[in-house]
């Protein structure tokens, strides 16, 4: 199951048992809590977070979207704003579906805090959406 499970069209239980079990240190802790989308609007749709793992500082977020394509910077863009929003963690393992596509992202997102423009604020940069971010799921890959 989770050797083969990036191939194949995305499942939260299939993907939530192999960071659980061979992915992700023994601490991460799972859960299933909604996120509030400020712009319902945009192409991100529903957002769960999905856990967190204290010693990565990272928490894990499913993201679904209402696009028949892969639009990678708008999707990275959306999740930027509702992480912004909703989790301090530095890193996040975000996964980007569609339901009607056997296709899907995973996206390991990174921020760190500088000095804004305004004296005295800080701002929240993320990582580039180009990067880390792979295309995964049902013929995404060829076995011969």
């Amino acid at each position: 199951m989770s050797e083969i499970f990036l191939a194949s069209k995305y499942n939260r239980n299939d993907f939530v048992s192999f960071l659980s079990q061979k992915f992700l240190p023994t601490d991460f802790e799972q859960s299933q809590s909604k996120v509030f989308i400020e712009k319902p609007d945009g192409k991100i749709n529903n957002a769960v977070k999905l856990g967190s793992c204290p010693s990565l500082e990272l928490s894990v977020y499913e993201f679904k979207h209402n696009s028949n394509h892969d639009p990678k910077v708008t999707l990275s863009r959306e999740s930027f704003n509702i992480l912004e929003k909703n989790d301090p963690e530095p890193n996040t393992l975000a996964v980007f579906f569609n339901e009607e596509n056997a296709q899907w992202r995973l996206s390991l997102i990174t921020s760190d805090f500088s000095l804004g423009k305004k004296k005295g604020r800080v701002k929240r940069d993320f990582s580039n959406p180009r990067r880390f971010s792979y295309l995964v799921g049902a013929s995404r890959f060829a076995y011969s």
